[in-house]
């Protein structure tokens, strides 16, 4: 849930109906507006490849498929989508006519992408992360388990 990054305030208003809320976050809607384009090159695997963020691939793979399905991408680019497939336990096929040589890194480098992963992972299913419900509760804000325990 987007709060102030100064004050930790709503920057939404949910019209009195907080309780009424799923307290593992809310629900997800049709603009994504939390996952922004690849620009740096550090996050790059691919320095003239438009790279999608794994963030993005993650949230698609999830949604769209479970453990053992088979992904299937026919511009591998950066190979961003294998990636994420591998980790996430499905079978992947893909085609690239452009140099593999920075998808094979990549593959050399999971531990790093699972790292990365994982830190996206960890504020899923939550309302707030774990920083900003401490910042709520010390300046008496509402948080998921205060409005639910009423």
């Amino acid at each position: 849930m987007s709060t102030c990054p100064k004050c930790y305030r709503d920057l939404k208003d949910y019209g009195g109906y907080k309780n009424k809320m799923n307290h593992q976050g809310v629900s997800m809607t049709d603009i994504w507006t939390d996952i922004p384009p690849v620009r740096h090159s550090k996050y790059k695997g691919r320095k003239d490849a438009n790279e999608l963020s794994i963030k993005l691939l993650d949230r698609v793979i999830e949604m769209s498929s479970v453990k053992g399905d088979v992904i299937f991408d026919p511009f591998g680019g950066s190979g961003t989508t294998y990636i994420v497939a591998e980790l996430k336990d499905r079978k992947w096929e893909g085609i690239e006519l452009g140099p593999t040589d920075d998808i094979i890194t990549r593959f050399d480098n999971l531990s790093f992408e699972k790292n990365n992963l994982q830190r996206y992972r960890d504020k899923y299913n939550s309302l707030f992360s774990s920083k900003v419900k401490v910042k709520r509760i010390q300046n008496n804000l509402w948080t998921a388990e205060s409005v639910r325990d009423k």
